[in-house]
């Protein structure tokens, strides 16, 4: 067995060799209580026989050691004598920040590094050619046109050059200034005392004793010297923390052992504050030759980091974007990170990456993800029993295709926050349903449920609709449109940010359906009554006139799906045409205003279920007039016609004395009904019914023929 650093302890070590030269013949020892672990007992006699535990090595690295030990760095010294020790770290720990010190050291960045080129080239060229560094006195040579500003490149070579020089300085001045606090206090640390000082009453002794008259017979107690540091001349007492005790007393003398076991701690602590102090210095030394030889050693701490065994080939340099200004074209970022595993990156860095590339070659894929909850988000449309729902995600079984990977994980962060945000527009709103996961709206013809659901264990399959996906995409567009929104408001003045509303997600949406419920309802009504008509013989047509049925409409719904347009441009036209009449229109809109012209008026219309009834009644109204003109005109005898009127008031046609005829259209509007009632014609027929004749037309011509005078 072989152990490799120097975790075993060596006098173990040879303290067990040194038992089997003494046993003769044994090769192990068996001790219970060796730290090692158990060992068994075997004689040289035996054959040898092969351990599958011969060639084990185990090492143990320093930090290790250092944790088993108790070992911790002193950081700092507290005025009340407090220590403050540094926190242990991870060799990983440590890598990150020897990386974030490569990114703080070399503002200038990589300017043409990749991974490619760095791969191909040997390891005694550099990574760079033809980077030429100018001295001071080129530098001082070149002329400068003094009247003109300087460029922002100078400016920010300014301000690294200053920042150095004041930070660095002021740093180690810091540190050192620790370092000298702290060997003063140790330098007056060598006078404290073991024994506590004398008692008042010890102090007050001797002027007692000059004030008595005579002698008197002097105890072995009081002739025994007590020990004080008030004794020695010219020196004033320097008391260790808890060793002066207020009571009058005299403590007991400690004996050697003990004087000389605190001895031992107390130089023992010397010893450790005088290694930290020393450490603190070394630490505050190499710090200052790290920043001045910063420039030598970059490419070699680049090339480290591509060429180590943990890294290698899983490493890669990407731009860092300057959000405080905007980049000219084909300009480069000159700041850099380096990515490394999300799991060794500080908090904050690890909450704001998506993904990154992992320097762990034993994990399978190269790709890890901080807090990723594979969450997709899911639309149905309930309308009565029947539920609609978007288009299901496919889960990600092949994980080597790494642009799926990252296609899936960035949809997953975008619906988390777009069901974020549609879930706090609902708690502003009041109206909306909350539930286990998910959020109810209610519109009109239905409801609309947002939900979160794992691809990989999918809900219970529906039917899918293409209106749901829609939906769903017009809920990311306005998702998209609230960070456009947000991101004006950072760049625009307060005023101009504070005249706008933020847009809204759900709100568009309801209009837009609303609006729909209105149109296929307006549709039905007006469709079902033209094929009413049809049936009793009378020609009629529906013409529509939808904003977005047409091809010419598509940049209309673009503007109204990306934000730039409202929702109240949004609506149309429905109109009933009927041969020989008026005719009836209906307007709508995504506002929820619907207007209705008929033969008589004009007005809003604010309860939907009462149009086939409106509807109905006119269309009633219009026909009597229109049979009206074809009875006068199917009237042979001209001194007849003055006796066909239309009596408006009760919604009838007097037709001489053939009778009165009454036109109405009852509910569900799919038949006609018409009846002539007080007929004194015993052959005339006295009604109709559009569902057994075949026009209505020809049944009121016929009419006429009884419209004879009186003999």
């Amino acid at each position: 067995m072989k152990l490799v650093n120097t975790g075993f302890c060596a006098d173990k070590f040879f303290s067990l060799q040194a038992a089997r030269e003494i046993n003769g013949g044994t090769s192990g020892i068996a001790s219970s209580d060796d730290p090692g672990g158990p060992m068994t007992t075997e004689t040289t006699d035996a054959a040898p026989v092969s351990s599958p535990f011969d060639r084990i090595e185990v090492s143990i690295d320093a930090y290790t050691l250092d944790i088993s030990a108790g070992k911790r760095s002193l950081r700092a010294i507290q005025p009340d004598g407090g220590l403050i020790y540094e926190e242990s770290q991870t060799p990983s720990e440590r890598l990150t920040e020897q990386l974030e010190r490569i990114w703080n050291e070399y503002p200038n960045g990589l300017l043409d590094l990749n991974e490619d080129d760095l791969i191909e080239l040997p390891s005694d060229q550099p990574a760079i050619e033809g980077v030429k560094v100018e001295d001071e006195e080129e530098i001082e040579a070149r002329p400068r046109t003094w009247s003109k500003t300087m460029s922002w490149e100078e400016m920010e070579q300014i301000r690294s050059e200053i920042f150095l020089q004041l930070k660095v300085p002021s740093d180690a001045r810091n540190e050192l200034w620790y370092v000298l606090e702290l060997a003063k206090t140790l330098g007056q640390s060598s006078s404290f005392s073991v024994q506590p000082p004398a008692t008042t009453a010890a102090r007050e002794a001797p002027a007692k004793k000059a004030k008595s008259k005579g002698p008197r017979k002097v105890t072995d107690a009081e002739a025994k010297p007590t020990p004080s540091i008030a004794s020695l001349p010219g020196e004033p007492p320097v008391l260790p923390p808890g060793t002066y005790a207020s009571t009058p007393s005299l403590s007991p003398p400690k004996s050697s052992h003990v004087q000389v076991y605190e001895l031992e701690l107390a130089l023992a602590a010397k010893q450790r504050a005088l290694d930290d102090c020393s450490s603190m210095i070394d630490s505050a030394v190499e710090e200052l030759q790290s920043m001045a030889r910063a420039g030598e050693d970059f490419w070699d701490k680049v090339r480290t980091l591509k060429n180590g065994t943990r890294g290698r080939r899983q490493w890669a340099v990407v731009p860092k974007p300057d959000f405080g200004r905007s980049m000219a074209e084909r300009e480069r970022a000159k700041d850099l990170v380096i990515p490394y595993a999300v799991d060794e990156a500080p908090l904050t860095l690890r909450a704001r990456n998506l993904a990154a590339f992992d320097l762990d070659p034993a994990k399978d894929d190269s790709l890890t993800f901080g807090a990723r909850s594979h969450l997709r988000l899911r639309v149905t449309y309930y309308q009565g029993i029947r539920s609609l729902s978007s288009t299901l995600a496919q889960p990600q079984d092949d994980i080597s295709n790494v642009q799926s990977i990252m296609d899936a994980a960035q949809l997953e962060a975008f619906d988390e926050d777009l069901f974020n945000e549609i879930r706090i527009e609902a708690l502003r709103d009041g109206s909306h349903r909350f539930e286990s996961g998910a959020v109810r709206v209610a519109i009109a013809g239905g409801d609309l449920s947002f939900q979160l659901y794992d691809p990989r264990e999918p809900p219970t399959t529906t039917s899918s609709s293409p209106i749901s996906d829609l939906i769903l995409l017009s809920a990311r567009l306005a998702l998209l449109q609230l960070h456009r929104y947000r991101k004006r408001r950072l760049v625009t003045s307060t005023a101009t940010a504070s005249s706008s509303l933020p847009p809204a997600i759900i709100g568009p949406i309801t209009q837009v359906l609303q609006c729909q419920h209105t149109m296929q309802t307006i549709l039905s009504t007006i469709q079902t009554l033209c094929n009413t008509l049809t049936k009793a013989g009378i020609r009629a047509s529906v013409v529509s006139r939808v904003i977005g049925a047409d091809d010419s409409d598509i940049g209309f719904i673009c503007k109204i799906l990306s934000g730039t347009e409202a929702v109240a441009g949004f609506g149309g036209m429905v109109s009933l045409e009927i041969q020989g009449c008026q005719g009836i229109s209906i307007t709508f809109s995504g506002l929820f205003t619907t207007m209705i012209s008929t033969s008589r008026a004009s007005f809003p219309l604010t309860d939907l279920e009462s149009l086939p009834q409106i509807v109905a009644f006119d269309i009633s109204l219009q026909l009597l007039s229109c049979f009206e003109e074809v009875l006068r005109q199917a009237v042979t005898d001209e001194r007849l016609r003055p006796q066909v009127f239309a009596d408006e008031l009760e919604e009838t046609v007097i037709v001489a004395q053939a009778g009165v005829l009454r036109l109405t259209l009852p509910a569900p509007y799919d038949v006609v009904y018409a009846n002539l009632d007080g007929a004194t014609v015993p052959s005339i027929e006295k009604s109709y019914d559009s569902r057994g004749s075949d026009s209505l037309l020809d049944w009121v011509q016929s009419l006429a023929t009884f419209v004879v005078p009186n003999t």
